[in-house]
């Protein structure tokens, strides 16, 4: 939650302060250029997974539950959600690039 805190503007991330977050937990310094915006467009699309209520803002009980969906969920609910974040093309189906993007990415 410290890092939630230090990003949060009065109690809530907007759409640059939850990506900061974010990035801040995951190391991108040997990514190349394509694979920086891979991620980018990742977390971007993870934003309006974890902002609920549609509101533009992630509260800090919508970050916790965020986070629980990926700590908790059932396993079929959480590799739903992690194949929605790794399909950037949305087409249903994850190719070579799109994988190897996302494995550079963690």
């Amino acid at each position: 939650l410290n890092i939630f805190d230090m990003a949060a503007d009065a109690g809530s991330l907007d759409h640059r302060g939850f990506i900061s977050c974010l990035r801040s937990l995951i190391p991108g310094e040997d990514l190349d250029e394509d694979e920086k915006h891979h991620l980018e467009q990742h977390l971007q699309a993870l934003f309006y997974v974890f902002d609920r209520d549609l509101d533009g803002l992630i509260s800090v009980h919508e970050f916790l539950c965020g986070l629980y969906v990926f700590c908790e969920e059932p396993p079929a609910k959480k590799l739903a959600v992690l194949f929605s974040l790794v399909d950037m093309d949305e087409d249903d189906m994850i190719d070579a690039d799109e994988l190897r993007v996302f494995y550079r990415s963690i």
